[in-house]
């Protein structure tokens, strides 16, 4: 969607999934006839239904995501969107406003196997990712697994009450099924308590927050990384995080990034699985703020 919910005031209980979901889909290459010209598909995976041509407009920025090299290769915006007959509404014609570098196609239109995603230049479409949100004093209890999953931006999450999650509290990754980034978001005063309570791996992926790289050049997983900074301005200001099982808060791969006034407490000690996570861990920032913030846990 190119403009995102205004959620607030709500309860959410013993969801089968994510409490919030608010992202878009890749947009798969399919030719690219022309230096400046790209044919590509409209057809996107786990979409039942989208406005025709998916909602392009001239003007829209796009990223071109090189997902084996974790890096950016195109940062350019529409001139002009063409739905021509003999597509059927299956392809549209995407002239930018330079010349793309040489991109890895799709090899064809319809739903392709992970590795044929990590293969490909994915299209982010970072005008229409559910932009302009608001998630203001809701309360979530018992969700199987995250709390906002969140895409797109400017955003603000705020005043939030968390608790019980099987995922983290508030998350975002890049990934093949949900879109690219988060961009001009703020997280602030939201409650985060006993996040990621049934995850079973011994490592600091147990996060309040968490911001991290899924698909980079090592691959799947939260261990991958970016060459270029994914997230960009992004606020984490006055939250409340009790008891999570590894780090408080984790960010990787972003710049222009604030991390401020939180308190990470740890009231139940056997929650921890990795007792040396850091409150908070940070990787691979360009500009980041990290002041203000207490940590209070057990002497023992």
């Amino acid at each position: 969607a190119r403009i995102g919910v205004w959620m607030q005031d709500c309860l959410f209980e013993n969801t089968g999934d994510d409490l919030n979901h608010n992202n878009t889909q890749i947009i798969l290459p399919l030719e690219h006839p022309q230096p400046d010209t790209v044919i590509a598909s409209t057809v996107q995976t786990g979409v039942p239904h989208k406005p025709d041509g998916i909602d392009i407009q001239p003007g829209d920025r796009f990223l071109f995501y090189d997902r084996e090299q974790g890096r950016v290769v195109a940062d350019t915006r529409i001139v002009r969107a063409e739905l021509k007959p003999e597509y059927r509404k299956k392809k549209i014609l995407l002239q930018f406003d330079s010349p793309l570098p040489e991109l890895r196609l799709a090899p064809r239109n319809e739903r392709l196997s992970k590795e044929e995603m990590r293969q490909i230049t994915q299209l982010h479409a970072v005008d229409r990712t559910a932009n302009n949100f608001v998630f203001k004093n809701n309360e979530f209890s018992r969700g199987r697994r995250i709390g906002i999953f969140t895409k797109g931006g400017p955003g603000l999450i705020e005043g939030n009450h968390m608790e019980f999650l099987g995922g983290s509290g508030i998350d975002a990754w890049n990934c093949p099924w949900s879109g690219f980034n988060a961009q001009d978001t703020l997280i602030k005063n939201n409650t985060i308590i006993n996040p990621d309570i049934t995850a079973r791996k011994d490592n600091a992926e147990g996060a309040g927050i968490r911001f991290a790289i899924w698909c980079g050049f090592q691959g799947a997983g939260y261990g991958g990384i970016a060459q270029d900074p994914l997230y960009d301005n992004i606020q984490i200001i006055g939250n409340r995080i009790v008891n999570a099982p590894g780090y408080g808060i984790t960010f990787e791969g972003g710049r222009n990034i604030v991390i401020k006034d939180n308190r990470i407490e740890i009231t139940d000690p056997s929650v921890l699985r990795l007792p040396d996570a850091k409150p908070i861990h940070t990787a691979r920032i360009e500009n980041l703020t990290l002041e203000g913030n207490v940590v209070h846990y057990p002497e023992n």
